[in-house]
C-alpha cells in the first residue's frame, strides 16, 4: 500500500489543531481518567479479595450436642 500525501498532509493538520484546542485541558483529562481507572482496579481487587477470601474460608467444625443425663 502506497503512502497518500494528501491524507498525510490533511491529518498532520488535523493533529496540530487538535493539540491547540485540547492541549491545556489533555492534562486534566488524562490524569482524571487515570484517577478513575485506578479507582476501579482498587474496587475490583477488594470484591475479588472478599469473594475469594470467603470462599476459601475453611467450614467450622460442627458443634458438638451435650448429652442429657
Amino acid at each position: 500500500m502506497r503512502k497518500n500525501p494528501i491524507m498525510s498532509f490533511w491529518l498532520s493538520g488535523a493533529h496540530a489543531a487538535a493539540g491547540k484546542v485540547l492541549g491545556p485541558a489533555r492534562g486534566v483529562i488524562t490524569a482524571a481518567a487515570l484517577q478513575r481507572q485506578k479507582a476501579m482496579m482498587r474496587d475490583a481487587e477488594k470484591m475479588a479479595a472478599a469473594f475469594w477470601g470467603s470462599a476459601l474460608k475453611p467450614l467450622a467444625p460442627p458443634k458438638r450436642r451435650s448429652r442429657k443425663l
